[in-house]
């Protein structure tokens, strides 16, 4: 399905072709599909930018992968 894609304006919508027939599949159809809520954000909600990662801590991290 992902070999025959469609080019669009839309960056969160992915148009394929089967067969001769283009067939859409955007974040509504995968909202429908899996149940999660794919909409806007709720009005007055915050994103929490702050990072609580600790890998960046552990030094057997640091050693094997690096910062």
């Amino acid at each position: 399905m992902l070999t025959r894609q469609l080019v669009c304006g839309d960056k969160h919508t992915l148009w394929s072709v089967f067969g001769s027939d283009p067939i859409k599949f955007g974040l509504q159809e995968f909202g429908t599909i899996t149940g999660l809520p794919c909409g806007a954000f709720p009005v007055g909600y915050t994103l929490d930018k702050e990072d609580h990662s600790t890998a960046n801590k552990d030094p057997d991290w640091i050693k094997l992968i690096g910062k």
